[in-house]
């Protein structure tokens, strides 16, 4: 954590804290789903209510480029409607002067390009998983096209969540983020993939951050399957909330990867959800030193876990 804005008060300091979030090597778009969960409990634990996810897709960079085109033609068409100062930036950038517009409210831009109608099949589909994931979590969001970004740091997925601020109304963004996959890729000097959560707070007074003790959970959950994965991020949140500290590993793909992380980590249960416990709505919990397992009801999990491990 670092501070990066002191705005004194009358009453008492207030300072401007930034941290970031990153995921780094996952391709897939459970990436950006387990970033937007963890904003959303902390913005939970910090009681932010009334608040929003916006969220939005540029695709690859040759998608993003037949949507930019379109976008210089459509700025050009418009070009009388924008402000003066506005319009050599039209020309020379046209997705920044996109995202001006968008923040300007001008009224063309219910009628501008839309990145999404540019995504190929594959682009879609994967944007459509991480939709998937959010409603499995029954985290409510909307697709807007103005949650934008530069293309030479983002790829896909972008997102804002916002709340409203109780004194003017307005909705102030608090938390943004994306896949920044042709960064990391600069970066890294090959092919890369990594996904961000930027989250800004306030505190007020000389607040603190509290050291936490992490205790190492004896609990690891392994997924195997599509479905099963989709189901994991609701388990693993309602745990937490009940305060149950589980390891997991939902970017591997494979089992067997996730069975030698639990067994260097000398967990004493695992949690397994294939597909056939996915679609029952059970979880398998397993006691490590006799093998022995039973099926267990979601709804029942955490009471279980409470008295038997």
């Amino acid at each position: 954590w670092r501070v990066v804005k002191n705005q004194p008060s009358s009453r008492e300091p207030l300072a401007s804290l930034t941290f970031e979030l990153h995921v780094v090597g996952a391709p897939a778009a459970i990436a950006e789903a387990l970033l937007i969960t963890v904003v959303n409990a902390v913005a939970d634990e910090a009681g932010i209510t009334n608040r929003s996810l916006s969220i939005n897709s540029i695709g690859s960079i040759e998608s993003s480029n037949r949507f930019v085109r379109d976008v210089g033609h459509f700025l050009r068409k418009h070009i009388d409607s924008i402000a003066p100062a506005l319009r050599p930036r039209a020309a020379q950038d046209p997705l920044g002067t996109l995202i001006q517009l968008f923040e300007k409210g001008h009224p063309a831009m219910p009628r501008s390009p839309q990145s999404v109608e540019y995504l190929t099949e594959e682009e879609r589909r994967r944007f459509w998983d991480l939709l998937e994931y959010l409603e499995m979590s029954d985290i409510p969001y909307e697709l807007h096209a103005g949650v934008l970004g530069s293309r030479d740091f983002w790829a896909h997925t972008l997102f804002e969540v916002s709340a409203q601020d109780p004194e003017t109304n307005s909705r102030v963004v608090f938390a943004s983020g994306g896949r920044y996959d042709p960064l990391a890729t600069r970066l890294m000097g090959s092919p890369a993939t990594a996904a961000v959560a930027t989250i800004t707070c306030e505190i007020r007074g000389k607040s603190a951050v509290p050291s936490i003790r992490k205790a190492a959970p004896a609990l690891y959950f392994a997924h195997l399957g599509a479905e099963a994965r989709r189901r994991a991020l609701p388990i693993l949140e309602t745990l937490r909330r009940e305060g149950i500290a589980v390891e997991q590993s939902l970017m591997y793909e494979r089992l067997q990867e996730q069975m030698d992380r639990a067994k260097g980590m000398k967990v004493s249960h695992l949690l397994i959800m294939g597909h056939k416990e996915a679609m029952e709505g059970t979880v398998l919990v397993r006691e490590v030193a006799t093998n022995s397992q039973e099926a267990i009801a979601i709804p029942e999990l955490a009471t279980y876990l409470r008295r038997r491990v």
